[in-house]
């Protein structure tokens, strides 16, 4: 789709990327949650997060319009072709740089599906995250056992253990996931190929995760500071997590 933007005496079409709600039939909460993922788009504005450019409000067109990252996500590229070792590092960083901006923020956001289905892709190979879906802004004096009526689950290869058991949100939960992602940048593989749903989440309940490759691209000594990383992203108490502040600050 394109839209008409006019500045000054000129005027030039770009091409956006409209995501229109499949049911357009929204009731109160669903509209209300539809604002919201508004909402938060407009107050996450980086370079590596895709940008909301307009909201369609008018009933049966209901609609987010953002900007068009033209490669496709993370998810599909990965496994279109091999991919330097340093443009998969990128991707990594700019992952952490978007998800320690959203959790820098007062309140912060925190994501809550992060995966790499919803990661774009731009013609220059960097990430732009997308989707705000299920997104939340953290409630600060919120006590762990409160948080399990509102959950919303995300999807299972991605998604951490509080998240599985209790419905526990917080900033450590999307760094679970981004450490799903950087096995992925590591490996260009399926998490949990061949796995399903159960599967998947027994085993990441019980403290179970994805193998480390053993053969990568990566000099030796980086092989273990990357899986050192991911391992910590990964660990079963969220306190034990690292920041996305850290995790970019290891990738740089």
């Amino acid at each position: 789709m394109r839209r008409r933007r006019t500045e000054a005496a000129e005027e030039e079409e770009e091409e956006v990327a409209v995501k229109k709600l499949t049911n357009q039939n929204l009731t109160s909460a669903e509209f209300s949650q539809f604002c919201e993922e508004a909402r938060l788009m407009r107050r996450s504005l980086h370079p590596c997060v895709c940008s909301l450019l307009g909201v369609c409000i008018e009933p049966g067109h209901f609609a987010l319009v953002m900007e068009l990252v033209a490669g496709g996500n993370l998810h599909k590229v990965l496994r279109r072709s091999a991919i330097p070792w340093r443009t998969r590092i990128q991707m990594g960083i700019d992952l952490s740089d978007a998800v320690s901006f959203l959790h820098s923020l007062r309140p912060a956001v925190l994501h809550l599906d992060i995966k790499s289905p919803n990661l774009l892709v731009s013609e220059a190979m960097r990430l732009k995250l997308g989707d705000f879906g299920l997104a939340r802004e953290k409630e600060e004096e919120a006590k762990e056992e409160e948080a399990k009526s509102s959950f919303q689950p995300g999807t299972v290869h991605w998604m951490a253990p509080e998240l599985m058991t209790r419905g526990f949100r917080h900033e450590a939960t999307d760094v679970f996931a981004m450490g799903v992602v950087l096995w992925e940048l590591w490996t260009q593989k399926t998490p949990y190929h061949k796995k399903n749903v159960r599967e998947i989440a027994n085993a990441v309940i019980s403290g179970s995760r994805l193998d480390v490759p053993e053969i990568v691209d990566p000099p030796a000594r980086r092989n273990e500071e990357y899986a050192q990383l991911m391992s910590a992203c990964w660990e079963q108490e969220y306190e034990r997590r690292p920041s996305a502040a850290e995790v970019l600050r290891s990738l740089r």
